[in-house]
């Protein structure tokens, strides 16, 4: 419908306000304040903030009403949904005092990296500034020793006088010459990534293996180039594990879980050129768990040979990975892959499911053009979800060489799918029995 020419003279100027708007159009914006109360402002627009901000600025879709012509990318003509913006890969931490466990406000000491720790309030504990919040029996380590009965030069001086349970604060300092691996018997926390480090890139040690359930938070792990693995979760006794805001620097291998039935949720980790796997389960029993979100692939990898079940959801594989970014290959693993972010050559196989149950949701797999490169394949035995469902966003596959490689001689329904190119066929391979369906026909062998 073509609007009368008085408002397509001022719509814009109403628009470009900052904290006005039109007919349910994008407000422009400087920041936040600028946006009602149900709206963020993102690159320069009121939102809608339900978790569906992009920080690369790649628009999505969303509900909205609208009529007449749409303006910028994105919006579209006539009345019913319209379109919005959705974030794939890690989501930006909210402000300070916004985020679930916070337990602070805006005019707390909020320098906008890791949002958690910098809304705390210090204390001086030990000769360090410390969180307030930090249990009055935690264990604080590199300030002076002398300085109070809970105060330790080493973390494995801490580790042997604490009880199960009890925290661990380690401060600022260049960890590299303790008795590794160290056996927690609870919470780690450091002061920062950038600030706690743990380990060595010259000495192959595990870093880390567990004695109870533990928390890992705020500090980097640096492994050896022959490290069998920084972090070792195993033994036939269950541990529930976390472990947040920790950068996993070069190393040979970066964790392990293997054995029982363990709980292991990781967020906002760094994983940087791990030389093997960034996360290897193996002879997990039915039962395990592992929850990764919010994290960074940096030329590292995933592999999976036991049973559990998995999720992924809103990680980032830059294109900087030179092998198969993730490996699934047990017949007992069940996985959901959701709003994940794929992206780049070189590489081989970017995500491989050999066996088991997976669902993919939402996520986007893009510029993977290098010769031979596959964005997922498919194994004989995997019973894969691939089609859009209710009111997800679909799967998208943009720019890529070859979008699958089905292995698996059955059909695999893949409507609602959108591919990287306008006939799907041609950025698909299939085995002998195989068989695709799109919403514009069905793929079947040559």
């Amino acid at each position: 419908m073509r609007r009368p020419p008085v408002l397509a003279v001022l719509l814009p100027l109403l628009v470009g306000v900052p904290g006005c708007g039109l007919f349910g159009l994008s407000v422009a914006c400087a920041d936040d304040t600028n946006c009602p109360a149900d709206l963020v402002c993102v690159a320069a627009r009121c939102v809608e903030d339900d978790d569906g901000r992009r920080p690369d600025g790649r628009e999505g879709e969303g509900e909205g009403e609208g009529e007449g012509e749409g303006e910028g990318e994105g919006e579209g003509e006539g009345e019913g949904e319209g379109e919005g913006e959705v974030l794939v890969g890690p989501r930006p931490l909210k402000p300070c005092g916004q985020n679930a466990g916070d337990g602070c406000t805006d005019v707390d000491r909020a320098s906008g990296n890791r949002c958690s720790a910098d809304c705390e309030v210090e204390a001086s504990r030990c000769g360090l500034a410390v969180p307030s919040t930090l249990p009055a029996s935690a264990a604080v380590v590199g300030g002076d020793d002398n300085a109070g009965a809970r105060c330790f030069v080493t973390i494995q001086a801490a580790i042997d006088a604490i009880a199960v349970g009890e925290t661990i604060y380690v401060g600022p300092g260049d960890y590299n010459d303790e008795p590794f691996p160290l056996r927690l018997k609870g919470p780690l926390i450091g002061a920062s990534p950038v600030q706690t480090q743990i380990g060595s890139t010259t000495v192959a040690s595990t870093l880390i293996t567990f004695a109870a359930d533990a928390v890992i938070a705020q500090v980097t792990l640096r492994g050896g180039p022959d490290t069998n693995f920084s972090v070792r979760l195993e033994g036939a006794v269950r541990r529930v594990i976390t472990v947040r805001d920790v950068d996993l620097s070069p190393s040979a291998n970066a964790v392990f879980v293997g054995d029982s039935t363990h709980d292991l949720t990781m967020e906002r980790v760094q994983f940087n050129a791990i030389g093997g796997d960034a996360l290897f389960a193996s002879s997990t029993a039915a039962g395990a768990s592992v929850t990764i979100r919010d994290s960074v692939f940096n030329q590292s990898s995933i592999a999976v040979v036991g049973d559990a079940t998995m999720t992924l959801e809103h990680n980032s594989v830059p294109g900087n990975n030179g092998s198969t970014g993730w490996s699934f290959n047990s017949p007992g693993l069940d996985s959901e892959l959701r709003r994940n972010h794929l992206q780049g050559a070189p590489c081989q196989v970017v995500v491989n499911v050999g066996a088991g149950t997976h669902i993919f949701r939402e996520n986007l797999f893009e510029q993977m053009s290098t010769f031979g490169c596959r964005a997922i394949q498919i194994g004989e035995t995997a019973n894969v979800t691939l089609k859009r469902n209710g009111d997800d966003l679909p799967n998208r596959f943009v720019g890529n060489q070859r979008d699958l490689d089905v292995r698996r001689a059955a059909a695999l329904d893949a409507t609602g799918v959108e591919w990287s190119n306008a006939d799907p066929c041609d950025g698909i391979n299939l085995v002998a029995g195989a068989s695709v369906v799109t919403d514009v026909g069905t793929c079947s062998p040559p």
